[in-house]
């Protein structure tokens, strides 16, 4: 569609619609999945959008292209699972979101968004389990699973050939630990993450993780909430609290049982990205910050109401 524009306007023009496309996801994600109210899910899809880590990705162009398809992709699933007339369509659009974001060239990210993805199905999915409900059409997993394999299959024109290359790259058997762990988040670089660089020079781009200190104090408040109120957003507690635990990278020791376990950690380095896990979920929890913000306002203005 930017082919009309030059090379240099092409990318920038590519830039600004991922970004907006992330944030423009998260929006209806946290509309549509939690029932957040317009301003709070409009405080979510700008935390996301204009959040430290997308702006520091925002160089690597394919990463930025393929990781910003994440809330999509969690949205049709979350759609997906809870059935109803709209279960079929937005099955279908969560196939196409996991071609698009195999296309985007950027195979680690993709593999993050699956990862994240899956995850998310599995927690969204934990009460179909609980309850005895075996419905493959509508449990999380089953979804997942196909929209993982219809996705795989419509990109399949990119991934042949990148497997083919795969197979003669150095990475063919896997990356050595010290490599796979390289560009892990050093917990002395923690406050340079995820706090504003007012006393310290901003870290190299892929620690940044910064989404501003309001955000900060709403996701903390939005956590509180869902953890002690039992508020529904848990998958997002969890995949903000996965994203920090896998960007640890080689100071986490599980992350070493990680890699000679799960298939694929083998194959990418830099830990540090999987911080788009926590960007997302963090993003969600400042939405619900502001919610529970706005119900205690309306709560209190009806306890005033009744005094009267």
């Amino acid at each position: 569609p930017l082919l009309w524009l030059e090379a240099p306007a092409q990318v920038a023009w590519s830039i600004v619609l991922h970004v907006w496309l992330a944030a423009a996801g998260t929006f209806l994600l946290a509309r549509r999945a939690l029932g957040l109210g317009l301003p709070a899910a409009l405080a979510a899809g700008a935390v996301m959008g204009l959040g430290g880590f997308l702006g520091a990705q925002v160089e690597h162009v394919n990463q930025l292209n393929a990781s910003a398809w994440l809330p999509w992709l969690l949205l049709f699933l979350d759609r997906a699972m809870q059935g109803g007339r709209g279960r079929w369509p937005s099955e279908l659009a969560a196939y196409g979101v996991v071609a698009l974001t195999f296309l985007a060239g950027h195979t680690q990210a993709s593999y993050i968004v699956l990862v994240a993805a899956w995850g998310y199905a599995l927690l969204r999915g934990w009460d179909d389990l609980r309850q005895k409900r075996w419905l493959p059409g509508r449990w999380g997993v089953f979804v997942a699973a196909r929209a993982t394999l219809a996705g795989a299959l419509m990109a399949l024109g990119q991934l042949a050939p990148t497997f083919e290359l795969s197979r003669l790259s150095t990475r063919s058997g896997g990356l050595p630990y010290n490599e796979a762990a390289s560009f892990s988040l050093k917990p002395t670089l923690v406050f340079k993450a995820f706090l504003p660089p007012y006393l310290w020079e901003p870290p190299f781009s892929e620690y940044v993780a910064y989404v501003g200190v309001a955000a900060l104090l709403l996701a903390a408040l939005g956590a509180w909430a869902i953890v002690r109120r039992r508020r529904p957003g848990g998958a997002f507690v969890v995949l903000a609290a996965a994203g920090v635990f896998l960007a640890l990278g080689a100071y986490n020791p599980v992350y070493y049982v990680l890699y000679r376990v799960v298939p694929g950690m083998d194959l990418f380095r830099a830990p540090a990205r999987w911080l788009l896990l926590y960007s997302l979920g963090t993003a969600v929890l400042a939405g619900v910050g502001l919610e529970t913000l706005r119900l205690r306002r309306c709560e209190r203005m009806v306890l005033s109401a009744r005094w009267i």
